[in-house]
Order: C-alpha cells, then sequence, then structure tokens
C-alpha cells in the first residue's frame, strides 16, 4: 500500500515539474508597458467614443472591440465598436477618409488598437535529474536503544523508516518565446488630436477570450486615470 502512495506521489511531482516548466515559458499575460496622456488639452463631456481594433481576424476584432464598448458603457460613456458602423474594410482607408468618416457618424473620439510587430525567439531549457521516493524500509532498533526505555522504543521501532529513493532525469526542450507589441490611440476626431497613447506587451500568438479582457481593461482603466473620458 505504501508502495503505491509513493509511486503516485513520484508521477505527480514529475507532472508537476513538467507543467511549471511549460508554464513559465509559455503562460499567457499582457501588460501596459507605456502610457502618455496630452495634458494640455481640453476634452469633450459626453463624447461618443468608437472603438478601432486592426487586424486580420474579424472575429477577434469584434471580441475587443465589444468588451471595450461595454466598459465605456459601464462607466456612463457613450461607445460604439467600428464593425457596428463601418464594414471591416474600413482599417485600411487613409486618414483623411477615414476623419471624413467618423466627422460623418458624429464620433467625438477614436480608440484605435493595432499590433506594431510579433517577435519569437527559441530558448533550450536544458534537462536535469531529481531525487524522488520510491519506498519505505523499516530499519530494526539496536539492543541499546532498547535499555534506554520500553516504550521509547517500542514507539521508535515503529517510526525508524529508511527513505529509498532514486534519480529521475527530466529531460531538456526547446521552447519558442514569443512577444507581442500592442500600440493603442485615443484621438480628438474634431481637432484631430492625440489625446493619449499606450504600448503593451503580451507573450502569445494565440490570444485568448480572458487575454481580451484584460487588455481592455488596462486600456480603458489607464485613459480613464488619465481624466481623458468625461461623463
Amino acid at each position: 500500500m505504501r508502495n503505491t502512495i509513493n509511486q503516485k506521489l513520484q508521477l505527480f511531482t514529475l507532472a508537476l515539474i513538467t507543467l511549471i516548466l511549460l508554464y513559465s515559458c509559455a503562460a499567457s499575460q499582457i501588460e501596459l508597458t507605456s502610457s502618455r496622456a496630452n495634458k494640455n488639452t481640453t476634452v469633450k463631456k459626453s463624447p461618443l467614443v468608437m472603438v478601432m481594433v486592426m487586424g486580420k481576424s474579424v472575429d477577434n476584432r469584434k471580441t475587443i472591440e465589444s468588451d471595450m464598448v461595454a466598459r465605456l458603457k459601464k462607466k456612463g460613456i457613450k461607445a460604439v465598436g467600428s464593425l457596428e458602423v463601418f464594414q471591416p474594410e474600413v482599417q485600411k482607408y487613409d486618414s483623411a477618409a477615414m476623419v471624413s468618416l467618423l466627422r460623418e457618424n458624429k464620433i467625438d473620439m477614436l480608440l484605435i488598437n493595432a499590433v506594431l510587430s510579433v517577435t519569437e525567439k527559441e530558448r533550450y531549457i536544458p534537462g536535469g535529474s531529481q531525487e524522488v521516493q520510491v519506498s519505505h524500509n523499516a530499519t530494526p532498533y539496536s539492543s541499546a536503544g532498547y535499555q534506554v526505555g520500553y516504550y521509547g522504543n517500542y514507539y521508535g521501532f515503529y517510526n525508524n523508516y529508511e527513505a529509498m529513493t532514486e534519480k529521475r532525469f527530466i529531460p531538456g526542450q526547446t521552447v519558442v518565446d514569443v512577444t507581442v507589441l500592442i500600440e493603442s490611440r485615443l484621438f480628438d476626431v474634431s481637432k484631430p488630436e492625440l489625446l493619449w497613447n499606450g504600448q503593451s506587451k503580451t507573450f502569445t500568438k494565440e490570444p485568448s477570450v480572458d487575454l481580451f479582457k484584460e487588455f481592455s481593461k488596462i486600456i480603458i482603466e489607464d485613459i480613464t486615470r488619465n481624466k481623458l473620458l468625461l461623463k
């Protein structure tokens, strides 16, 4: 019974080490690495903000735009996603055509988000070895110990075990570190003028919905903290 438990613990330990190694190399996370707000401007109260996400995947664009719009509305700011108003191809328009379309639709501010760069770098994680416990063998008590005291020796006998261990090898592996740099900009459409810009960094090429939501959260919170969105 004890050997069976030890074997299960051994397998669990090896699996846990593997998961830790994989997670440390490929964990999905995102952070706002820099931001700058225009302090020499006057912003319009109760603006209509359009959120636009640049990219090839319409589904991803829609997911992020919808989440950002929902967060803005929750803060009492009127907002709309670009895909609710324009065709997906609008991201290919030049600046003059874009400004004209925004003004025609009475958009006061444009929050635009786009991937600046994606870099990949291979990295080798060397293997190693670990001592794992495989069994316990009871060691006999000594006669000298017996003379110290009957009861002390009795309990000592049943608790005196010799741990048997062996080395297990964990193979090395090559992983690819991915860094994705994203830029976000908030414009005043009427002037036009840059009100805020920020850069975010994440470490996965296969973002999840949770990652999109975290991205939306950090962007909206930073813009709000800089008092650029007034009810």
